[in-house]
């Protein structure tokens, strides 16, 4: 980013330099969308068949000498908690129905159901439907009707992994997560505002709301996942994964390890 918008920042309403870096190179970006979308409007008249999506990848680094946030989301990129899987996005664009404008949708979709979504706006039939992994999110975009999507595997990593599978998987509410991607210690694993900021209980307006009292827990490093077992969260209830609840639900647990398994095999 240029030195003058960094600088528009820095000291003036971030104290943190890197953070302030970050927020220049939005700034840079979004004055730059906004010619595009000007252009697009204005110049060439594309808005009105247009579905403009913007989306994320993954959630932001939060280690050393980087300024992300995912607050109050757990962990960041390059790990399995909800701060690093869970992304942002919207759609907009003259081609997306007026009623859905403004409204936020918690369907469950991910990054594969952009394709045959894209290929249902375009009239397009995927020649081999059956081996994709995506699924069209069309009508839920347009429509707001419930997601078709009622799991997702987050990710099976075998490098390294000391224990039988470390990997991660959703399954409606739940989220199982074991293994390697979900052990670090620190703000890899905890809820760190960023990597220089650890405590972020003053900046409360979040979109995400955490559940239970609010209070953030202790690390206990002898439990579930950091001890090799698996841990269980309910996402809706508890969006921040604060409360392994595997416990009271082995059944579940075991329905989704088995799940795991299943998709480590194939």
């Amino acid at each position: 980013a240029p030195q003058n918008v960094i600088d528009s920042f820095y000291n003036v309403t971030i104290p943190n330099y890197n953070r302030s870096v970050k927020a220049a190179m939005v700034r840079v970006l979004d004055d730059t969308i906004g010619v595009i979308i000007d252009a697009i409007k204005n110049k060439y008249n594309l808005w009105d068949d247009l579905l403009l999506i913007w989306s994320t990848d993954n959630g932001g680094p939060i280690y050393h000498n980087e300024a992300a946030s995912n607050w109050p989301l757990r962990g960041g990129k390059a790990t399995l908690w909800e701060g690093g899987v869970r992304g942002d996005g919207f759609v907009t664009g003259g081609y997306l129905n007026k009623n859905q404008r403004g409204k936020t949708s918690e369907a469950l979709m991910h990054s594969t159901d952009w394709l045959p979504t894209l290929c249902e706006v375009t009239g397009i039939t995927p020649l081999n439907k059956s081996i994709l992994d995506g699924m069209s999110m069309l009508d839920v975009i347009q429509n707001d009707v419930k997601s078709p999507r009622t799991e997702i595997v987050h990710n099976i990593d075998p490098v390294g992994c000391n224990v039988e599978i470390c990997g991660s998987i959703r399954m409606n509410e739940w989220k199982l997560s074991v293994g390697n991607d979900v052990q670090q210690k620190g703000c890899g694993s905890g809820w760190c505002y960023t990597s220089d900021i650890i405590n972020g209980s003053q900046y409360k307006d979040t979109t995400v709301k955490c559940g239970g009292n609010g209070q953030i827990p202790i690390q206990n490093y002898s439990t579930p996942p950091y001890n090799g077992k698996p841990a269980l969260f309910n996402i809706m209830t508890d969006p921040c994964e604060y409360y392994d609840v595997s416990a009271e639900n082995m059944d579940v647990l075991n329905q989704l390890y088995d799940r795991l398994t299943y998709f480590n095999q194939t």
